[in-house]
């Protein structure tokens, strides 16, 4: 679940990956399935939402694509002043307007950059200092 959240948040969200049993076929080999309702049907739900989420963002997206810029970036480009966030290797920017945060353990600190606005998603407090409790906290960032 955690590859369908992080690919919300990516310029080419692609739903592949490599699960058992390991096929052989030709050249190559495959792995299970891997279509969404594939994970079960609680899993199903929160993948689903992450699709919706995702065509939410096609215009931001679209638009961003356009301008020229790198859709998923470092802090560092937005924010070159904020010597802390040059040193962050977990959070990016999707866009210029959302910082992505990805969760990979529970009670994770979240380094918000200086100039960080509300708009938070998943629930996060409003200095970014709430105990992570999800998979990915995606945050407005102007």
């Amino acid at each position: 679940m955690r590859w369908f959240q992080y690919g919300v948040f990516c310029p080419l969200f692609r739903l592949h990956g490599h699960r058992e049993p390991r096929i052989g076929f030709g050249a190559g080999h495959s792995g299970g399935p891997n279509e969404v309702w594939s994970y079960g049907e609680e899993a199903y739900e929160i993948i689903a939402d992450q699709l919706r989420l995702r065509e939410t963002l096609r215009d931001y997206i679209h638009q961003h694509l356009r301008a020229g810029s790198p859709l998923q970036r470092p802090l560092f480009v937005d924010f070159p002043d904020d010597a802390p966030v040059w040193t962050v290797e977990e959070h990016f920017l999707f866009g210029p307007d959302l910082l992505v945060a990805p969760v990979t353990e529970l009670g994770a600190a979240l380094g918000v950059p200086t100039g960080v606005g509300s708009g938070f998603l998943y629930g996060l407090s409003q200095d970014g200092s709430a105990p992570a409790d999800n998979l990915l906290r995606p945050l407005s960032v102007k």
